[in-house]
């Protein structure tokens, strides 16, 4: 929410911040799902 706080001054960023928040989430969810099966694979 800081990103676009800042980029509501220059809407020229803003889409630059969604690229970013975007990006963010992916990044997690690409974890996340990394995680689930490292974890399943050492159950097994």
């Amino acid at each position: 929410m800081v990103v676009f706080k800042i980029t509501l001054d220059d809407y020229t960023q803003l889409l630059s911040a969604f690229y970013l928040l975007i990006g963010t989430t992916a990044m997690f969810v690409g974890l996340a799902y990394f995680y689930k099966t490292i974890t399943s694979a050492s159950l097994h």
